[in-house]
């Protein structure tokens, strides 16, 4: 009898270790879809701005933005941006206008690149722009061209700024 008695119980915890196992395969199963990985993870990161100066690939980080009212009612957008990849002490702006977007819709970038002491601008240059997001959360454009000042000449290619503001900016 007590045999018996010993031996329900074994097959009682058998059953709740099983009950056990399929709750922890449900909660692993379950979990899977909130630590995999997303698309975003493939995508440039908030703030980190790559190109190539002259044909040597460059990271900046854009620190900070500036939204300035303008006469006709428009906003001028501008990002301030250091290089972060340790070559130098390289520093960009990039200024468009608020919640415009397309091409050539960058109205002016700005160099200074150092150690050599030299700067350039678009403005005196040939440059292109295509901003496929300038909304209230987020700024991206691809962008290239040739910045002149005096007799300084910079190549830029293969432009990338991504930008994610950390709280929405009104309009």
């Amino acid at each position: 009898m007590l045999f018996g008695a010993i031996r329900k119980k074994t097959v009682a915890f058998k059953n709740q270790s099983v009950t056990m196992k399929r709750i922890l395969v449900l909660f692993v199963l379950l979990s899977i879809p909130f630590i995999s990985c997303t698309a975003d993870d493939d995508s440039v990161s908030s703030g980190v701005v790559t190109l190539k100066i002259n044909g040597q690939r460059r990271t900046f980080e854009a620190l900070d933005y500036e939204k300035t009212l303008l006469p006709n009612g428009d906003y001028s957008l501008t990002f301030w941006m250091f290089a972060s990849d340790g070559i130098s002490e390289d520093s960009a702006r990039l200024v468009t206008t608020y919640k415009r977007t397309g091409t050539n819709t960058v109205e002016g970038f700005y160099t200074s690149l150092h150690p050599n002491g030299g700067s350039a601008n678009a403005v005196n240059g040939d440059f292109s722009s295509t901003v496929s997001v300038n909304s209230s959360v987020q700024f991206t454009a691809d962008f290239s061209g040739t910045l002149g000042s005096g007799n300084n000449t910079i190549l830029l290619t293969d432009g990338r700024i991504n930008y994610k503001y950390d709280a929405p900016i009104g309009d």
